[in-house]
């Protein structure tokens, strides 16, 4: 599944991506290892996501084009 980072908080190291017009939680935790912070406009690869109390958090993704 592909979705686009559509907000990222360096501080908080958390932000939200779209994926079929819904909006999923993403975590710093959720990367495999890459090269650099993700911004606002990268397409992830998703690969796992969960319900949680409040909606759909992604468990595990990577930023498409970006080496480890």
């Amino acid at each position: 599944m592909f979705g686009v980072l559509k907000t990222w908080d360096d501080v908080r190291s958390c932000g939200h991506v779209e994926v079929d017009k819904q909006v999923f939680f993403v975590h710093a935790k959720a990367f495999d290892r890459i090269s650099r912070r993700p911004q606002v406009g990268d397409t992830l690869i998703i690969d796992e996501i969960e319900k949680s109390p409040v909606g759909i958090d992604v468990v595990r993704c990577s930023i498409e084009g970006v080496s480890l």
